[in-house]
């Protein structure tokens, strides 16, 4: 799919070519100077920002930028080779975002730009998952009372930001790069609205399933996660950054997860019929359920909420 597609040729442009910080939920714009004017190694570390910040456009002209003042540069070719594979759309203007209020779980949020897709990202719609998740952990507030937490696959950032307000003392909301710019946006339009419950610190980063951690990525004690299993080939870079934030360097004695996920059987669809005799098709979560197992992660079913009841 499209997804896979741009989550697989990103991968290796932020893998290895830089690292990606925490970095605040509204970091203050910086005054960068004319890229004319700019020299080569100031162009590579303008478009690196731009593309921590999920600046893609901004950072393609950059890096054009640079190889019009070094034609022979092969990293600055490689990453304009990775641009043209995404086929960026052109920009939308300056035409502001739509803001809607929402209830998640009983919790009153505000969303920011639902249904407004980032290029090769699912992340702009609140998934029936998403109040799920909240809902159970209303009903155990203790698995993530004065712990840190850390969102994969955040989207609009709701869980995240419904976790901050029920109890936890920090929440990091992580996707991947293009989904960052929409992400930042849903938490500021949040901040502030509940200071009357001591709402923990909301940061967001930049984690591409399967690529290395960084620092700002480990101590957290609580991963959780809503509808991520939703396209095969990203299952196992899944698992493998799951596999690092709860056993990897840095995890935190006693580190948990807690998942939603829909139990959905997408993944043997078109393969002839390779689920056998009309057998039920497997839930697609199971795929990750097996990975993890593997690494010595195992999971428990702790609810099952009807989608009629979650949407």
């Amino acid at each position: 799919s499209n997804r896979s597609a741009v989550s697989m040729l990103l991968q290796p442009i932020l893998a290895t070519l830089w690292q990606s910080p925490c970095l605040p939920a509204a970091p203050a714009r910086q005054l960068l100077p004319p890229r004319m004017s700019a020299s080569p190694q100031a162009l590579f570390e303008r478009g690196r920002d731009e593309m921590q910040a999920g600046q893609l456009r901004a950072a393609r002209d950059s890096f054009a930028a640079l190889l019009e003042l070094e034609p022979h540069n092969t990293v600055a070719q490689q990453i304009m080779a990775r641009f043209e594979e995404l086929q960026l759309p052109e920009e939308q203007g300056d035409s502001p975002m739509e803001r809607e209020a929402v209830s998640l779980a009983g919790l009153e949020l505000q969303v920011v730009g639902r249904g407004r897709e980032a290029q090769g990202t699912c992340g702009a719609h609140l998934w029936a998952s998403a109040p799920a998740l909240v809902e159970w952990v209303q009903d155990h507030p203790e698995i993530i009372r004065g712990r840190r937490v850390l969102e994969l696959g955040a989207g609009l950032g709701l869980v995240g930001t419904s976790l901050a307000r029920l109890g936890a003392s920090s929440v990091t909301l992580t996707d991947m790069p293009q989904q960052l710019s929409l992400l930042r946006a849903n938490v500021e339009a949040n901040r502030g609205e509940a200071e009357a419950e001591a709402e923990a610190e909301v940061e967001v980063s930049s984690l591409v399933w399967g690529s290395p951690l960084q620092r700002c990525h480990a101590g957290h004690e609580v991963v959780v996660a809503a509808d991520v299993v939703y396209d095969e080939p990203l299952v196992a870079p899944l698992a493998a950054s799951v596999r690092e934030l709860l056993l990897g360097e840095g995890a935190p004695r006693g580190a948990c997860g807690l998942f939603a996920l829909p139990d959905h059987a997408h993944f043997g669809e078109g393969k002839g019929g390779e689920e056998g005799g009309g057998e039920e098709a497997r839930p697609d979560y199971e795929s990750l359920l097996e990975l993890l197992a593997e690494e010595g992660l195992l999971a428990e079913r702790v609810a099952a909420v009807p989608a009629a009841r979650a949407a």
